[in-house]
């Protein structure tokens, strides 16, 4: 059997740091839901963006810096 087998579902969140409000967007998945989205956010200044999957009780934890350029975002 799958060693992820207990996983009910899955909980990505994608904060912004430099926001007034810092959650961005959170979406829940069921575990056999292929996790696929695309999303536009706005950002008034350049900062970290940081995502949080999580599932069966753990938390993975990525980051990136997103820098705010005239007309968009760059990395």
């Amino acid at each position: 059997s799958d060693n992820l087998s207990f996983i009910r579902k899955v909980r990505l969140s994608i904060l912004i740091e430099k926001n007034p409000l810092p959650l961005a967007l959170q979406f829940n998945f069921a575990a056999e839901a292929a996790a696929r989205f695309q999303a536009k956010l706005r950002m008034a200044e350049s900062s970290r963006l940081r995502v949080v999957a999580t599932a069966g009780g753990k938390h993975y934890t990525v980051f990136r810096e997103v820098k705010v350029t005239v007309g968009g975002c760059g990395d």
